[in-house]
C-alpha cells in the first residue's frame, strides 16, 4: 500500500558513479487526484532537491508554515512533518543527498537548510532556476535525471576524499549504532 492515496507510479533510482558518493537516490513519484489532496511526508534525515511537474503543489511544515507554490525546493532536515497538498497530476522527482554531501553543490552552508524549505528563486540561484523551468517542460523521466545530473556534475565542488570518507564513516557508524555512542574505555582516565 502506497502512502499517496491515488499513486500511479513510484521509483527509486541510482545516480551515476561519478555523483554517487554524494547522492543517495533519486525518486520518481506520479499521482493523479480529482480531489484536493494532503498527504504528510515523515522526514527522512536528508537534505533533498524536489522538482513538482504537473500541476503546482503546496509544502508546508509546522516549523516553516509559508505555503510554497515553487516548481523546485530544497528541503532541509526536518525534526517535523510536512503536508504537501496537491489536485490532478503531479510528479515529483526527487534528489535525496547524503547527509554529508549537499554543501558540495551549493554556495550556502548545508546548516542554513535546517529545518527549511528554500526555493531556487529564494535562493537566487539562477542556474537552479534554469533547471527547474527545463524539467517542467521535458515529459521523460529519465531525460530530467539526465539534466539534475549533468546540472549537479557542473556545479560539483568535490570534498577532499579524506574529508569525504570520513564524513561517511561518521554516518555510517551513527547509522549503524542508531544514534547511541558508547564512549571508548581506553579514553577513561583511570584514578
Amino acid at each position: 500500500m502506497s502512502i499517496f492515496a491515488g499513486v500511479e507510479s513510484f521509483q527509486l533510482i541510482l545516480p551515476s558513479p561519478a555523483l554517487a558518493p554524494y547522492i543517495r537516490h533519486y525518486w520518481l513519484l506520479e499521482t493523479d487526484s480529482i480531489a484536493r489532496s494532503t498527504e504528510r511526508i515523515i522526514p527522512c534525515g536528508n537534505i533533498q532537491m524536489l522538482f513538482y511537474r504537473g500541476n503546482p503543489v503546496s509544502l508546508s511544515s509546522r516549523q516553516d508554515t509559508r505555503r510554497l507554490d515553487s516548481q523546485s525546493v530544497l528541503c532541509g532536515q526536518f525534526v517535523g512533518f510536512s503536508d504537501l497538498s496537491y489536485t490532478g497530476n503531479i510528479k515529483i522527482l526527487a534528489v535525496v543527498f547524503h547527509t554529508y554531501a549537499a554543501n558540495a553543490f551549493f554556495r550556502m552552508p548545508v546548516s542554513e537548510f535546517c529545518d527549511r524549505k528554500v526555493t531556487a528563486d529564494e535562493a537566487g540561484d539562477r542556474e537552479l532556476l534554469e533547471l527547474e523551468d527545463r524539467l517542467l517542460y521535458e515529459a521523460d523521466d529519465r531525460n530530467c535525471i539526465r539534466l539534475v545530473e549533468q546540472f549537479l556534475l557542473r556545479r560539483l565542488n568535490p570534498l577532499k576524499s579524506y574529508n569525504l570518507e570520513r564524513m561517511h564513516s561518521v554516518v555510517s557508524t551513527i547509522d549503524r549504532e542508531k544514534g547511541r555512542y558508547v564512549y571508548p574505555t581506553w579514553h577513561l582516565p583511570s584514578f
